[in-house]
């Protein structure tokens, strides 16, 4: 078919077309506040504008892992300082304890103090954030350490409820992981070789002082002693 159209007014036609065109588009962005709303309106950039939405959600979910790994980490922070002072007081009562003013009966009551302390330790390495352990390690829905009962006055006075290690890697904005997981045995029972406590464990330091006070040791006193320093340090 033939158009009747002249080719100046054809050319207006489509130049209005595009106008049309133009103007919905910009009325689309102002109610969306989108730029773009479909392919077509820039299909040079849809291969940039999918690799910009990938990359905001995966910033996001490693913005809400770092905020969560964060209550975790402010816990565990708080549970260690906890720890930090109730060794300290421990260090206390065992310079108290070998004075040579102590009787046995004096040496006892400083010996309950020091139960206490050891069994506020126990607690802190079960601290908790929801149902997870924060030193628990890849298994922390374990607690990782209870008193032991059975045999109270042997190592840290303790029964280790796992021995699984820290191994979560957590990404941050730049692509990076680091471990952000330290476990109860790292920090409270420190072992070498395994199943031997270590110089400077905790639960077996105080353990050892709350034993020795018992007994009325004071050899034993002072030995505890140096190993709190040790395991405090």
């Amino acid at each position: 078919m033939i158009s009747s159209i002249d080719p100046s007014s054809e050319q207006f036609l489509t130049d209005l077309g595009l106008t049309q065109a133009k103007g919905e588009r910009a009325q689309r962005q102002l109610s969306s506040g989108l730029k773009f709303n479909d392919a077509s309106d820039a299909p040079d950039q849809v291969s940039d504008i999918l690799k910009l939405r990938a990359d905001i959600q995966r910033n996001t979910q490693i913005g809400s892992n770092l905020q969560n790994v964060k209550t975790e980490v402010d816990a565990a922070e708080q549970a260690v300082q906890s720890a930090v002072q109730l060794v300290e007081r421990a260090r206390v009562l065992a310079a108290q304890g070998v004075n040579g003013t102590q009787t046995a009966e004096s040496r006892l009551a400083l010996a309950e103090e020091v139960r206490t302390l050891h069994q506020q330790l126990v607690s802190l390495s079960a601290t908790q954030v929801g149902t997870s352990y924060v030193f628990g390690g890849d298994a922390n829905q374990t607690a990782p350490y209870t008193l032991d009962t059975a045999n109270p006055d042997v190592g840290g006075g303790v029964v280790q409820g796992n021995a699984a290690q820290a191994t979560r890697q957590i990404e941050d904005p730049l692509g990076s992981s680091f471990g952000v997981d330290r476990t109860a045995q790292q920090i409270f029972d420190h072992q070498n070789p395994p199943g031997i406590p270590a110089a400077d464990n905790v639960f077996a330091a105080v353990n050892q002082l709350r034993v020795a006070l018992e007994a009325d040791d004071t050899q034993g006193i002072q030995n505890a002693e140096t190993a709190l320093t040790q395991s405090g340090d």
